[in-house]
């Protein structure tokens, strides 16, 4: 709804993005997950200022939102300010007036008060925004695998090359065709993206789904010019690409019958439902070392089992300075021996270094 795709970009696009996404996506739904939506809908709001400013207005309610459901709205944030502040710099390069400068960006600004007094109705306050200040500066970060680059000549780190290469396609394109000077703000904040990526893969996620701007030259570029075949080839590649995905996902009868035992065997973060039954039975629970990937899911499945680590901001510390993740990282990577820990029970994954 942002980027006003056809028919024809959707079926050309939306393959390219899911795949590019795929990673993320196939984890688990998570909270992060809503942030890319709440992107999506910032977006929107954009387009819509395009047409008459006070839209922009929305921005507001919805960083309300999205403030109290994941940290991510402080990307979304970014995003805002980027793509407003390089719009307003090209809008004024040409006639500048410092005297007139204020009122240029005054409802721009009194947009984005808002949008900052809103951020800080939630639980915490002002505390979410200390917490990204603390994420920046911790250590441990660089171990979390979200906030790690992709690993050399991975998938991953492939899929970033080429969009990389489709990006300056694109580019090429809205320049020989004389549109890049519109679409400048949204190619300029995706190529800090893309060089943001190659750090930690956590902005590759929005960069990919903001790229439609771009990616809608290399769509019009290969675009029929018959508006009928642009229906038929679209319907042709979406069913060719609904193809592809139902094989991948097949057996489809295994999403009806999922049980815990079947999510632990198909899951991208294998678990053992056997190995918590068997440490409940038995009452091993006691000083318990488990996976930090199986946290939320011993805590859906075996309420009555504390597992040591979990999903949640791995890198919080307590009023005394421990950190969960600094001592199960230390333990699992083999750096200190287990058996220096106050553990009596340790379930450990077969792939990593202490087992």
């Amino acid at each position: 709804q942002a980027f006003k795709l056809s028919l024809w970009d959707k079926a050309i696009l939306f393959p390219i993005i899911l795949f590019l996404v795929s990673s993320v996506n196939a984890v688990s739904f998570r909270s992060q997950l809503m942030s890319y939506l709440f992107t999506g809908v910032l977006f929107y709001i954009i387009s819509l200022y395009d047409k008459k400013p006070n839209h922009l207005l929305w921005a507001i309610p919805l960083f309300l939102i999205w403030a109290n459901f994941h940290g991510g709205f402080i990307l979304g944030l970014a995003l805002f300010i980027g793509y407003l502040g390089i719009r307003k710099v090209i809008e004024i390069r040409n006639n500048f007036d410092l005297r007139s400068l204020f009122k240029l960006i005054r409802f721009e600004l009194i947009v984005l008060i808002g949008i900052f007094l809103a951020t800080l109705v939630n639980p915490f306050g002002y505390g979410v925004y200390l917490e990204t200040f603390n994420h920046f500066g911790n250590p441990w970060l660089k171990y979390v695998a979200e906030w790690a680059p992709f690993y050399n000549l991975s998938r991953q780190w492939w899929n970033l090359i080429i969009f990389l290469n489709l990006y300056f396609v694109g580019v090429l394109i809205l320049f020989l065709t004389g549109r890049l000077k519109e679409k400048l703000p949204i190619a300029l904040l995706i190529l800090l993206f893309i060089a943001l990526s190659f750090y930690e893969r956590r902005y590759a996620w929005s960069m990919y789904y903001i790229s439609f701007p771009i990616l809608l030259a290399l769509s019009d570029f290969f675009k029929p010019n018959s508006k009928s075949n642009q229906i038929t080839f679209a319907l042709v590649i979406s069913i060719i690409s609904l193809v592809f995905i139902i094989n991948a996902k097949s057996p489809l009868e295994k999403y009806l019958t999922m049980n815990w035992q079947e999510y632990c065997l198909s899951s991208a973060n294998p678990c053992s439902y056997n190995a918590i039954e068997f440490i409940s039975k038995n009452n091993l629970s006691s000083n318990l070392s488990s996976p930090y990937s199986w946290g939320g899911w011993m805590i859906w499945n075996f309420p009555n089992i504390k597992p040591s680590i979990d999903g949640r901001m791995v890198v919080w510390e307590d009023e005394r300075g421990y950190s969960a993740f600094a001592q199960y990282y230390t333990n699992v990577q083999d750096w200190e021996s287990i058996d220096k820990s106050n553990y009596d029970v340790v379930l450990v994954l077969k792939q990593k270094p202490m087992y």
